[in-house]
């Protein structure tokens, strides 16, 4: 009888160690494709961006609509996009300036605006990002502050300043998401500057979005389609 129970209680537990061992690796699995999509995605945003702003154009726009969501194995999550922005010095003296796109989970983008710790505030982990360099001057914008969940707006006759950033964020996820990136490179006396502008596809947001920050950025007028020069 004793034989009996012994033998048991150890198929019991090689049963229990080949599961645990098991979902050990699916959840390996899935957390190397969750980097993989992200990945992907920084990448593929990355290229058309630097595409762009090396094209032998001197003024020219291009879009990017980001995905809601990414798809893993059947499954999905919610992800956040940060764009930001890094001047470097260079060994002659010189600067050149970065652009990154960071991807992170929702849940720790909320917690980075909700939490703190003993040293501060809780710095988000990225799960993916990519970056290039380029001598063009970086402006970044985006209508409305990130708070984690949703995008402050602004007053409804636009007349709410929007003020350039080192970096914004990009949530398909919002109470009042942001889906896209629209991209403009504009050369003016030899000098290039390269906008990028985080906004909503759905109902025209983003050419609204567009030109009024185009307003901004030429106080001075001679603006053309969609408030930027082109």
């Amino acid at each position: 009888m004793l034989d009996f129970i012994l033998s048991k209680l150890n198929l019991l537990i090689l049963v229990t160690a080949i599961f645990a061992i098991v979902a050990f690796f699916a959840a390996s699995l899935t957390d190397i494709a969750k980097v993989k999509e992200a990945s992907e995605l920084a990448s593929k945003i990355k290229e058309q961006s630097f595409s762009l702003v090396n094209s032998p154009n001197y003024c020219f726009t291009d879009s990017y609509q980001i995905p809601d969501e990414l798809a893993i194995a059947g499954s999905s999550y919610y992800y956040v996009l940060k764009v930001s922005k890094q001047e470097l010095e260079m060994e002659d003296g010189g600067k050149i300036n970065v652009l990154i796109y960071s991807i992170y989970t929702r849940d720790e983008i909320k917690r980075s605006f909700t939490s703190s710790t003993s040293s501060g505030a809780y710095v988000p982990k990225a799960i993916a990002a990519d970056s290039f360099r380029t001598s063009a001057q970086i402006h970044l914008y985006a209508v409305g502050s990130y708070n984690g969940s949703g995008y402050d707006t602004l007053s409804g006759d636009g007349s709410g300043t929007v003020p350039e950033e080192d970096s914004i964020f990009i949530d398909p996820q919002a109470e009042n998401p942001k889906n896209s990136l629209e991209f403009i490179k504009e050369v003016v006396a030899g000098k290039t500057s390269f906008y990028v502008i985080g906004c909503n596809k759905e109902a025209a947001g983003c050419e609204v979005d567009r030109e009024r920050i185009g307003k901004i950025a030429h106080i001075s007028g001679n603006q053309g389609e969609g408030g930027f020069l082109c």
